[in-house]
């Protein structure tokens, strides 16, 4: 090995003893083995990564097992919240809180750092259907805060790739969530908390109650109902540096809105309350501007003495909610027959204040042109361009003698903000049998997730230029008033519907010198369709905002083996493969190869080599596309003096510009693949007490990161379009 991969090796080590040390109560409830003590028949259980029961969690694999009683002592309220702090979740997870996520309202697990589309969420062993929105307009994932409390009786977390035993999406591993199989009378839980400081109150109630006992009565059936909801944090509620915004004293500038003394990108035109009408005669901020709140901002004198500062209730973390409902009705049909019949409908409620493209208070200046690129499934993106807002001679808000440049700065709308509410339905039947050696598991599923999406805030340039242009009084307007006239409410829904089939089987063949050698056997389908598209007013070019949509569908055919054979006392040696077809590409074979070694009752060692897949979903190979923006920079022709934007020669408008790109799908995409190993020990100092240590190594090629965009140049032409707007007169400096 080279210095740099044991030094690599070593710092793997580490991260695991790390996190032994910071989850240890959990891996020692993971690890202790379900079973009658007394002696009785030893329960045997199926563990994420094999369809084959075993008596223990002692897999080849890393496998951390949280259970319901580690939920409850967690301290948290949702699923979401425990998986986002155990330690093998890194780099890409997704919150409900995350102010800039493409996928807003959507929480994801991103095991091993390798993004949430590396990861394969489960109920019960069976895909869940994707959050209607993609993480960077790109990657599919399951928002695991719809998931309730009280209904799980274990969360496994697969630790390794798993492509051979579930497909596509399992390249870092595997969360499965595994209900509650059954359950008799009624519990109730009700618990709140609260911060030291104001701000993120969270309630919590849980409901479950459950009739029939399955020996006696032949059947059980439960409902479970969960609400949850916590306030937002304002960063008002908070104290403390990380909350400054004045950073005068420290050498830099002054953030806050309204400052005399902000930084250059935003002197030009600073963001006073209730905004300002510029002299149409000078054109810049000055002593003769006609400030539209003089309650809030008197006059040009007020400005520079500091005295119109002002402070938006930015938010730390948005408020969210959630109500969950499932129930679950099992049934002994005779003859070694059980049907079990699962329904659910998870809701969660959230917002994103502020936007991809503005996270501020909305903001218009009257002297330079808005442009917003319009984009749809098979519409060729263009801009939509808005000439700078002039308010004519005579309006309520002009007081000089010519068409007045308007700077529209207007918190009485709030913050521009999106509401998500999604619903996701689902419904599953199981039946499952033991029929000529065989434990025969087949299931059915449907399901829907829609999500409502509401955008408040957001102000159309056009809608803007109208109102400026037919008298409306923005000095006097109500906020209900304003935000009709230039901030119309837009609406969009996002949907994803799924369907499931899914039948394996599983027997012993032969008795080995270690144990019996199983056998699972299965077959399976699914299908995908998206269609999410973006809210009118933002693909019409109207209004800013998240304009990325997503259009298109996905079917899986797959086929399983899987050999467990403990060759001799000790050893184990677990072999699996899987075929993978798809609709868009064809097909993707993954093996699996995993061996166990007792050497004595306090030392297991064990590892793993296997490959992975990710197939590229709807959002990647469909109708899809995102708008993105790139690092801002000058234009040294028309801006030759970018530190000073006023400076004689310059463009002001073309001084500090950020590129825009549009990222859009490639259907001919071949899968993401990788390669997998891991190796480690797990040491049982105690009978009810064991301890992992693994090293695990993941090689992902053929990366999908997006398909062409209109920033790299060259190729063919028609898969890298340059788009140019109409040509524009532009304001231009010719003197002080």
């Amino acid at each position: 090995m080279t210095p740099y991969e044991i030094a690599h090796a070593i710092r793997g080590l580490l991260a695991v003893s790390a996190m032994i040390a910071a989850s240890g109560a959990v891996a020692v409830h993971a690890q202790e083995q379900p079973g009658n003590p007394a002696g009785g028949n030893i329960e045997t259980v199926v563990v994420t990564g094999s369809m084959i029961k075993r008596t223990d969690f002692d897999t080849p694999s890393p496998v951390q097992v949280v259970t319901a009683e580690d939920l409850r002592q967690s301290g948290y309220t949702s699923v979401s919240e425990v998986l986002r702090n155990i330690a093998a979740n890194g780099q890409g997870t997704l919150s409900q809180s995350f102010g800039l996520a493409f996928a807003g309202g959507g929480a994801g697990v991103a095991l091993r750092g390798l993004t949430v589309g590396g990861t394969l969420t489960l109920i019960d062993g069976s895909r869940m259907i994707p959050y209607p929105l993609s993480d960077d307009g790109q990657r599919n994932f399951v928002d695991v805060s719809q998931i309730p409390f009280n209904v799980i009786d274990r969360v496994d977390v697969l630790k390794d790739g798993a492509s051979a035993a579930y497909g596509s999406d399992a390249v870092a591993g595997v969360v499965n969530v595994v209900l509650k199989k059954s359950f008799t009378g009624f519990n109730v839980s009700a618990e709140g908390g609260a911060p030291g400081h104001t701000g993120g109150v969270t309630e919590h109630l849980g409901a479950l109650g459950g009739i029939g006992d399955l020996a006696s009565d032949g059947y059980n059936a439960y409902l479970a109902l969960e609400y949850r909801h916590q306030d937002r944090i304002l960063l008002s509620d908070r104290s403390g540096f990380w909350t400054n915004e004045n950073f005068l004293p420290y050498g830099g500038f002054d953030t806050r809105y309204g400052s005399p003394n902000s930084s250059p990108a935003t002197a030009l035109f600073p963001q006073v309350l209730g905004g300002y009408v510029l002299n149409p005669a000078t054109g810049v901020l000055d002593a003769t501007t006609h400030f539209l709140n003089p309650g809030a901002c008197a006059s040009y004198a007020a400005y520079q003495a500091g005295q119109c500062i002002y402070s938006p209730l930015f938010q730390v973390q948005p408020q969210t909610g959630n109500l969950n409902a499932l129930g679950r009705f099992t049934r002994d049909l005779g003859g070694e027959w059980q049907g079990i019949v699962t329904a659910s409908l998870f809701r969660s409620e959230s917002e994103q204040v502020g936007s991809l493209n503005n996270n501020s208070y909305p903001f218009l200046d009257g002297l330079n042109p808005t442009t917003i690129v319009s984009y749809a499934p098979g519409v060729n993106p263009t801009s939509v361009t808005t000439p700078p807002i002039l308010l004519p001679v005579g309006a309520p808000n002009n007081p000089f003698n010519a068409p007045a440049p308007l700077v529209a700065d207007f918190p009485q709308l709030g913050m521009a903000q999106t509401q998500f509410v999604a619903n996701t339905y689902r419904l599953f039947g199981d039946i499952r049998r033991t029929a000529a050696g065989f434990d025969i598991d087949g299931s059915a599923g449907l399901m829907y997730s829609a999500l409502a999406q509401k955008f408040f805030g957001s102000i159309s340039p056009s809608a803007l230029r109208a109102a400026a242009n037919s008298g409306f009084n923005f000095a006097t307007a109500s906020p209900a008033a304003l935000a009709a006239a230039v901030a119309p409410e837009m609406e969009t829904k996002d949907t994803n519907t799924m369907q499931i089939a899914d039948v394996h089987a599983a027997r012993q063949l032969a008795q080995l010198p270690g144990g019996p050698l199983s056998m699972a056997i299965g077959v399976g389908f699914y299908h995908l369709y998206k269609n999410s598209p973006s809210a009118p007013g933002i693909a019409g070019g109207l209004q800013f905002g998240n304009g990325a949509y997503a259009v298109g569908g996905q079917t899986n055919d797959n086929a399983y083996l899987e050999l467990v054979a403990p060759a001799w006392k000790g050893l184990e040696l677990d072999g699996a493969v899987r075929y993978d077809h798809y609709n868009q590409y064809g097909g993707s074979t993954t093996p699996k190869f995993g061996l166990k070694y007792t050497a004595f009752r306090m030392l297991t060692l064990r590892g793993t080599y296997g490959k992975g897949f990710r197939a590229p979903n709807p959002a990647e190979s469909g109708k899809s596309a995102a708008l993105f923006g790139g690092a801002p920079f000058n234009d040294n022709v028309l801006c030759p003096d970018p530190a000073n934007p006023n400076a004689v020669g310059n463009f002001p408008s073309q001084c500090n510009l950020g590129l825009v790109g549009l990222q859009v799908s490639a259907p001919k995409l071949h899968p993401e693949k990788s390669t997998n190993y891991t190796f480690g020990l797990i040491f049982s100092p105690l009978e009810s007490t064991k301890v992992s240590l693994d090293y695990w190594d993941i090689k992902v090629n053929q990366d999908i990161q997006s398909g062409v965009n209109v920033l790299f140049l060259g190729g063919d032409p028609a898969l890298f379009p340059i788009v140019r707007g109409p040509q524009q007169v532009l304001p231009f400096v010719t003197a002080r």
